[in-house]
């Protein structure tokens, strides 16, 4: 996952987990999971946020990403929150 900018070339990965509050079963549903899924592949589309594994389970989210050299952690973070 090497991204290439005008005076080098970089890598930039994080494995992010949300877990919902009080471990509440919110993404129970195959429909909640498939949302959850699909709205963060958008946003990351919109900011150039390339998704290495996104995984959505019943009480939490696991998510690998690569971001742009110029992005900092925080504004992907929020981003994607």
């Amino acid at each position: 996952m090497l991204r290439s900018h005008n005076h080098g070339v970089s890598q930039i990965v994080f494995h992010l987990i949300w877990k919902t509050k009080y471990s509440y079963k919110q993404f129970g549903q195959d429909r909640y999971k498939q949302a959850c899924a699909e709205l963060l592949r958008e946003i990351a589309a919109k900011y150039n946020i390339q998704i290495i594994e996104l995984t959505v389970r019943a009480e939490h989210v696991h998510i690998v990403i690569s971001i742009p050299a110029t992005m900092l952690v925080s504004k992907a973070l929020h981003l994607l929150k």
